[in-house]
């Protein structure tokens, strides 16, 4: 399944009651899409909240529920996610089948705690690496990218590691100084947001 974000922190997959097209994803979008049958699931507990996200390209909604959850060889129980039975038109031209926000809590809608802190504890540090290719089709059979949860990708990534305090709790927002991008250069101070979810720089 596709999803990463870090400009989000609600984890929600397609509900398998909604029977849309874009649930199920448009032809010239070359995916089709993978939805959640809580049926099939002895560990599903339905909560039957009512949520609704609104993101800058589109928004979602349905109801909340709970289950076991295993990504990148870490399992946390009982996260509560969200089962979407309506999602953006735009969503269905998407190779995703869902979103797994990795932003902080403090963005979360509903107050739900992300997928993120509830692993906290099982991971060998705090952190998490992303690693992003330029892949033009992933849907090629390329990989485009790649996430290491709890610590450094070393194969893919510089070894030479820089930190700087975050400016916000909410996004993984920071101040820089400026910037250069091939021969164009700005350089005036500005908030940026590292967002694995937009495809310009916020």
């Amino acid at each position: 399944m596709f999803f990463n974000a870090k400009g989000s922190s609600n984890l929600w997959v397609i509900d398998v009651k909604c029977k849309s097209q874009a649930c199920k994803g448009y032809p010239s979008s070359e995916f089709n899409k993978h939805q959640f049958d809580a049926s099939k699931s002895s560990t599903f507990q339905a909560n039957d909240q009512f949520f609704s996200i609104q993101y800058g390209s589109g928004s979602c909604s349905g109801n909340l529920g709970s289950d076991t959850l295993n990504f990148g060889g870490i399992q946390v129980q009982n996260q509560t996610f969200g089962l979407a039975e309506t999602i953006a038109d735009v969503f269905g031209y998407q190779p995703i089948d869902g979103i797994f926000g990795l932003g902080w809590p403090n963005l979360a809608v509903d107050h739900v705690i992300p997928p993120l802190q509830n692993a906290l504890p099982q991971l060998d540090k705090q952190l998490f690496t992303v690693w992003l290719d330029r892949v033009i089709f992933p849907l090629s059979g390329d990989t485009a990218g790649q996430i290491t949860y709890g610590g450094f990708d070393t194969d893919n990534c510089d070894t030479n590691i820089n930190y700087i305090k975050l400016s916000s709790l909410t996004y993984w927002q920071f101040p820089i100084t400026g910037f250069s991008i091939g021969s164009y250069k700005h350089a005036k101070k500005a908030q940026v947001i590292s967002d694995t979810g937009m495809l310009f720089i916020d």
